[in-house]
């Protein structure tokens, strides 16, 4: 009897002294966790289970009801349901409709961008730079001498580098850094464009991001000669470079040169940030070490008219270059030693040789044709 008596006691205490309503979605019927309740100072929220106890509150109190998803409510404790149903907020989004221009696949008309001869600047010491100084292309960068294109986050493997219509790298690339590009020394370029999209896949299955196509320059039926020579003081770089253009009869070539030696890269001296020793890592000292480089390229090109529509063009190229050194690399501290001995792209050796017939004789099955025979040879380590 007296068990009987405890029981009743706790559970009319219980009823008294507290009082529990659960929270629901309306649509949903399932719980709804953290709806804050809030009367001036005093506040519940509700837990897992869509349960709060709102006994801190007099009947009299108007009880706000909140939260991020649902409508807000104001209701008098006294008048408090069982079970309460917040209505969640709707955002009605406007109307929008989208209008576009259909891209024709392999279209010249079509790029992304494009880069003119009379755009390409002299001074432009590497194809990296040149692109990504007059494009949306981006440059990983982390050496001198190096430079992996990268257009909205694809590079490498995903970025397709076509020079003269033969691809420089393919699918089965590695995932990181591509320093391909860098193998193509600007001052032999006629023009750079990019394709991306629907556009880019007729140069193979590596075009997922896009096709960055390089055109080099095409021997013309004149006779000219350029030597152009650039010194910059940042590296204590020179730039020798040569070109000449001469034809006789149906016969037309282009032969150019270009040398270029690198110093270690100068840091500046006037730190008006405030900042003293920023950049003075044990790789530096005013300079940073293992930036300096050395690369050599060469290319010649001969153009053979057959006829007014037909023409032959043999091309061949090279380009070498000394070990280029990761500065961020072997600017890696461990244990107050420096962490590699040595991180660097070994040297980059590239041979190219193609031959294009082309005829533009228009007839009933085409109105160009192109014949591409190439052979190509690279060689990189890291």
């Amino acid at each position: 009897m007296k068990l009987i008596v405890i029981i009743f006691f706790i559970s009319y205490s219980s009823f008294l002294f507290s009082q529990k309503i659960l929270i629901l979605d309306p649509f949903l019927k399932s719980p709804i966790e953290n709806v804050n309740l809030n009367y001036k100072k005093k506040g519940v929220v509700s837990n897992k289970k869509g349960v709060v106890d709102i006994s801190v509150f007099n009947n009299n109190n108007l009880v706000e009801v909140s939260h991020l998803s649902y409508i807000t409510q104001s209701v008098y404790k006294k008048n408090f349901p069982d079970t309460l149903f917040l209505h969640p907020k709707t955002n009605v989004l406007p109307t929008i409709s989208l209008a576009g221009t259909v891209k024709v696949p392999i279209s010249k008309k079509y790029p992304v961008f494009k880069i003119q001869n009379n755009k390409v600047n002299r001074l432009t010491t590497s194809t990296g730079a040149l692109i990504s100084d007059a494009s949306s292309v981006t440059l990983q960068e982390g050496q001198s001498g190096g430079g992996s294109p990268n257009y909205r986050g694809m590079e490498a493997n995903r970025l397709l580098l076509i020079l003269d219509g033969v691809p420089l790298n393919n699918a089965i690339y590695r995932s990181g850094h591509v320093q391909s590009s860098a193998t193509i020394n600007p001052f032999f370029i006629e023009s750079v464009s990019l394709l991306s999209g629907p556009a880019s896949v007729g140069y193979g299955d590596g075009a997922m991001g896009g096709a960055l196509i390089f055109k080099s320059k095409n021997p013309k039926h004149k006779n000219e000669a350029l030597l152009h020579q650039q010194i910059e003081s940042s590296n204590s770089s020179v730039i020798t470079s040569f070109k000449v253009n001469y034809h006789k009869k149906k016969f037309s070539h282009i032969s150019a040169f270009s040398i270029k030696s690198a110093g270690n890269l100068k840091m500046g001296r006037n730190r008006l940030h405030g900042y003293e020793n920023w950049g003075k890592e044990m790789t530096v000292e005013n300079k940073q070490l293992y930036t300096n480089y050395s690369k050599a390229d060469f290319m010649h090109k001969t153009n053979y008219m057959i006829n007014k529509y037909n023409y032959l063009l043999v091309g061949t190229q090279f380009s070498s270059s000394s070990n280029i050194y990761r500065y961020d690399k072997m600017n890696d501290i461990k244990n107050g030693s420096p962490k590699y001995a040595h991180w660097y792209y070994g040297p980059q050796v590239r041979f190219f040789q193609n031959v294009n017939y082309t005829s533009n004789n228009k007839n009933l099955f085409f109105d160009k044709a192109i014949a591409v025979i190439s052979f190509q040879d690279i060689k990189e380590s890291r």
